[in-house]
């Protein structure tokens, strides 16, 4: 996209059958490929706060430490979308998953790109 690099890994199950070793692998493969943007799609409607949002925090503490919280924080867009640091993406296919992901890149090029 406009000579960045994105990288987007999906998941087809509901959240409840997601492990935490995928997610450990998901943000070793994003440390491998180092993309300017990144989304993890979950195709599913329900909620990404209860699971797949605590996993990415414990995986972040995991290789951050405690200050974890501080410097990396999964922080909701808006509804079931979550950013990390404004370039890592959890995304669900609630409402639309187009513009689900039109948001996320409009908030990601508004933020990470210099003079926009």
């Amino acid at each position: 996209m406009e000579q960045r690099l994105v990288y987007v890994e999906v998941k087809s199950s509901p959240p409840k059958g997601v492990e935490q070793s995928e997610i450990s692998t998901f943000f070793s493969r994003i440390n491998d490929i180092l993309p300017d943007v990144v989304f993890l799609f979950n195709d599913t409607q329900l909620r990404m706060k209860d699971k797949l949002v605590v996993m990415f925090e414990e995986e972040l503490e995991r290789r951050y430490g405690i200050e974890s919280k501080t410097l990396y924080p999964v922080e909701r867009l808006i509804e079931e979308l979550f950013h990390v640091q404004n370039r890592i993406f959890l995304v669900n296919s609630k409402k639309d998953v187009v513009e689900n992901f039109q948001i996320c890149l409009k908030h990601y090029l508004r933020h990470c790109v210099r003079g926009l």
